[in-house]
């Protein structure tokens, strides 16, 4: 390319961004806010209004909370015994009866069948202790008929004696045996007598024995861990082989259908809400994770500790979670319906100037009013507050967009064509 052709190509690039500069320009002005002109050199300033009416709103407190849940369990081993199967992993979603863990059963078994043995053994022996009470106490009664009779003998025989019919040795031998007789009624009377506490001893093994022939039958259904609700796990503390302790941590899971929010508030908004657990109907909160909004409910205000010294104030909310979208440790953004406000209009957070003032329009002129706020309002997506103010009425038109310089008094031209009522959507 020669230097002349290189001179024409810079000429059209420098005219192609002269043409350009000069398009963008006009279309801006073509483009721009129209100031009308009113009286003597005097504009307007052009605006956009909404139209707001007193009523009674309930403000939502916009804060974010972690969820927890209520049952947060380590289920443990009630027994000692090989790990023989695992069926969930960390993270799994369980029912309510569903397998967690199955631990070895031969040693749990055995014990069962021994304490099966025993209880039969012990009323075995309670069994024969009532058959044989019956002819204990015949054999009972004919022993005290011979014994009498032998007495009788002896009287005889030393009656005998004096008539020298009777040796002395003849007396002397009925008389020993006489005494063997004694002895021995004695001690079967005795044994007799002793019947009932040996029943009542008979009874106390049985009830002993079926006592543990219970906890052995428990021992055995030990050996299949079950989960205890709904839940989700969070950890798995063994591994297959691991012999269990009595007492040792085996899964760690969480109740989901039970869920608490807790969310750090002002010691304001924390009165106010302890105020409205005492109201009749308990008012409905919500909480947005993963594009779902899930009911909540106010359950109670706490403490938390955040250093030595210093304590903030958290509320509690329980959550419906059926539909399993809440996790525990999660962080969730919450929308805490408060008490209902009397006589308070709604109006955009762009309608605010400084916290405290906002503008209407009266006769095409601009007008500042002090406010009260008295809350938030979430309004589909769109935030909102709530304000007060006897200065304001229903139908006033208030500015509703922000502007550079807003003076009291100034002209203004409204250039919405939307004056409906700003208010609570139904």
């Amino acid at each position: 390319m020669n230097n002349k052709d290189r001179y024409y190509r810079k000429v059209k690039i420098s005219i192609i961004v002269f043409l350009s500069g000069l398009a963008v320009s006009v279309f801006l002005l073509a483009t721009k806010p129209k100031i009308e002109t009113i009286g003597a050199g005097e504009t307007a300033v052009p605006v956009s209004v909404i139209s707001v009416k007193k009523e009674s709103i309930h403000p939502v407190l916009r804060a974010y909370g972690k969820v927890n849940s209520e049952n947060l369990t380590k289920i443990s081993s009630a027994i000692s015994a090989i790990v023989s199967e695992i069926s969930v992993k960390e993270g799994n979603f369980v029912k309510k009866g569903n397998t967690l863990i199955i631990l070895d059963n031969k040693d749990a078994s055995l014990l069962l069948a021994e304490r099966i043995a025993i209880l039969s053994n012990a009323e075995n022996v309670l069994a024969e202790e009532m058959r044989s009470s019956k002819s204990d106490r015949q054999r009972l009664k004919y022993q005290r008929e011979a014994y009498n009779l032998q007495k009788d003998r002896l009287l005889a025989i030393e009656s005998l004696k004096n008539g020298t019919h009777a040796t002395e040795d003849m007396v002397r031998s009925v008389r020993i045996e006489l005494y063997s007789m004694a002895i021995e009624l004695e001690r079967k009377a005795s044994y007799v007598d002793g019947h009932y506490q040996r029943v009542k001893q008979l009874e106390s093994k049985i009830e002993l024995a079926k006592v543990q022939l219970q906890q052995a039958k428990i021992n055995l259904d030990r050996t299949i861990i079950l989960a205890p609700y709904d839940g989700r796990i969070v950890d798995v503390n063994v591994s297959l082989g691991d012999r269990t302790l009595i007492g040792a941590t085996l899964v760690s899971m969480y109740d989901a259908n039970n869920m608490v929010i807790e969310a750090r508030i002002s010691r304001d908004h924390a009165a106010t809400l302890q105020s409205s657990l005492s109201m009749p109907d308990r008012l409905i909160s919500h909480v947005k994770a993963h594009n779902l909004r899930i009911p909540i409910t106010l359950d109670r205000i706490g403490d938390s500790k955040i250093n030595e010294s210093v304590y903030s104030k958290v509320a509690f909310f329980n959550a419906n979670n059926k539909g399993g979208s809440l996790d525990v440790g999660q962080f969730v953004d919450l929308q805490i319906t408060l008490p209902i406000e009397q006589d308070v209009f709604l109006v955009p957070i762009e309608a605010i100037y400084n916290g405290r003032k906002i503008y209407i329009v009266k006769d095409n002129k601009l007008h500042s009013i002090s406010v009260k706020r008295a809350g938030e309002f979430v309004n589909g997506r769109q935030e909102q507050y709530l304000v007060r103010s006897d200065e304001i009425g229903s139908g006033d038109l208030i500015v509703s967009r922000k502007l550079d310089r807003p003076i009291d008094g100034v002209l203004v031209d409204v250039i919405n064509s939307d004056l409906s009522v700003m208010s609570v959507r139904k």
